[in-house]
């Protein structure tokens, strides 16, 4: 299975915009076509941004859907690889 690292602008573009290349992306590793990588770095960042006050206004962003997305990484602070192919790197 391929794996695929995506930059936090682009997940944060999937997870905010339902149609488009990005969303497209996440659609593939939610059926698990591809395996995600991502850092803790870029889960923090992910968290971070999605926490924003204005995009979780603009966007009705609930709390419960970026825990959600997280959850799906296994942001757990260890590594492993999570339900959804998400595989936390440590490197």
């Amino acid at each position: 299975m391929d794996r695929v690292v995506l930059d936090t602008n682009q997940i944060v573009s999937g997870l905010l915009m339902r149609r488009g290349a990005q969303a497209e992306l996440l659609d593939a590793w939610r059926d698990r076509r591809f395996v995600l990588i991502a850092s803790p770095f870029i889960l923090n960042e992910i968290e971070e941004v999605l926490s924003q006050a204005r995009l979780r206004q603009k966007y009705r962003l609930q709390e419960d859907q970026i825990e959600r997305f997280l959850k799906l990484c296994g942001n757990d602070k260890k590594k492993s690889f999570a339900r959804a192919s998400c595989y936390i790197s440590y490197l």
